[in-house]
């Protein structure tokens, strides 16, 4: 059996990291406040941007390769809550997508609800980068 050990891998051309571009492996994720506006952990995630209650822009720090990668996100108040919760995104962008949540008083979808804030998002994309 062979051991490889390596600190860093580069491509072929000797001066960049290699990167993941046709792996299925998660291309970004993030765990975020909507409260607060602050970035927990995250891989590939540039920056996020407060567009109002429940309405923020995450950019990746590496594009999308077409706007046709999966995103996938959800989002709590904390602990303990039964409350029905709604994501929704915008057409997603090559560099970003825009998450847009809601908050409903009941175990079903039975109206618009509310926009709102979570104290908990996480957000993953998978897709091809450029």
């Amino acid at each position: 059996m062979s051991t490889l050990k390596a600190d860093t891998i580069v491509a072929s051309d000797g001066t960049s990291p290699v990167t993941l571009t046709k792996q299925s492996a998660a291309k970004a994720w993030a765990k975020y406040g909507m409260d607060d506006a602050t970035i927990d952990d995250s891989l590939n995630l540039a920056s996020i941007t407060d567009n109002g209650t429940g309405d923020f822009t995450n950019s990746w720090s590496s594009s999308f390769g077409t706007i046709n990668y999966a995103n996938l996100a959800n989002c709590n108040v904390g602990s303990g809550n039964s409350n029905f919760n709604k994501q929704d995104f915008y057409t997603p962008l090559v560099g970003s997508v825009r998450l847009y949540t809601t908050y409903h008083n009941g175990s079903s979808d039975t109206g618009s609800g509310t926009a709102y804030d979570f104290q908990f998002v996480s957000l993953l994309a998978h897709g091809d980068l450029a």
